[in-house]
């Protein structure tokens, strides 16, 4: 559980920084100055409708996280919503041709499926207790 907690920290604070820094570069022009130019350029190349996709990634991440504090057996579904808007924003980023690091996605495809894995075997051993 430890280890589960762990991860999904790390995932959920890295998916904020990457939505806060998108929400200042889009809305704060001087905040551009703060972040590398590839990060800019990322954030103001992706359409306000797919970045929809990340925030309500974000948003079940980290709806998912609360769940695993809570020990509640939703959080899986909240994780699995989370990995499958994660993966739609990375395809149509793909698409786009807006990609910078297609290996990102792919190592963030078995992550998603190594947390979903933990979280389910932290469900079943939950319901055995």
């Amino acid at each position: 559980m430890g280890a589960l907690l762990l991860l999904l920290l790390v995932e959920t604070t890295y998916s904020l920084w990457w939505a806060v820094g998108d929400v200042l570069i889009r809305t704060v022009p001087a905040a551009q100055g703060w972040y590398k130019p590839i990060m800019v350029d990322l954030v103001l190349g992706t359409p306000l409708l797919q970045d929809m996709l990340y925030f309500a990634g974000t948003a079940f991440l980290t709806l998912s996280f609360a769940g695993l504090v809570m020990r509640r057996s939703w959080a899986f579904w909240a994780y699995a919503a989370a990995a499958m808007l994660f993966n739609l924003d990375w395809i149509f980023s793909g698409l786009s041709g807006n990609d910078l690091q297609p290996e990102a996605g792919y190592f963030s495809m078995v992550y998603a499926g190594l947390v979903l894995l933990l979280l389910w075997i932290s469900n079943r051993l939950a319901v055995t207790r």
